[in-house]
């Protein structure tokens, strides 16, 4: 390895390090972390109330090489089924088909109709311009930046 794919390669991975710093900070930021949730739950919530399904399937065919997390899979899917009672939902066929004797096989089938307006999907786009925690985005923005210049100077 010559003098410059070595200086390259040292470049590199302390570039690497420092973002893996920098990201470890940010999700140490658990304030920040927990508003920005709140307001993605908010924005998908408003979307979920002008979107309207008019027609829901999928139907996956899956196993793995363990025969008993297949098993583990399906009794998973099972339960969310029943426990959501998807008898009620008639436009909504979900089916998962487990196969024991493949070793990996993972099939996805699915189609949705969904019918909305642009008028009542503006409204979640207000919901969510005018609730972003900008100010604690801006503050940890504000760390973030001090931290890179202190890393900058070792």
């Amino acid at each position: 390895m010559t003098e410059e794919e070595k200086a390259t390669t040292t470049s590199l991975s302390s570039k690497i390090d420092k973002w893996k710093q920098i990201v470890q900070f940010s999700l140490n930021q658990r304030k920040v972390a927990k508003k920005a949730m709140k307001w993605l739950g908010r924005v998908i919530g408003k979307l979920l109330r002008v979107v309207k399904i008019d027609r829901l399937s999928m139907h996956l065919k899956a196993g793995f090489e363990d025969p008993a997390f297949t098993g583990s899979l399906h009794g998973f899917y099972t339960g969310i089924i029943h426990g959501l009672d998807m008898d009620e939902y008639k436009h909504v066929k979900l089916g998962f088909e487990p196969v024991f004797d493949n070793d990996d096989i993972f099939e996805f089938e699915g189609s949705v109709s969904i019918r909305t307006s642009l008028a009542r999907l503006l409204w979640p786009v207000t919901v969510a311009l005018f609730t972003f925690p900008y100010i604690a985005a801006f503050i940890l923005w504000r760390r973030i930046k001090k931290m890179k210049a202190a890393m900058g100077k070792f």
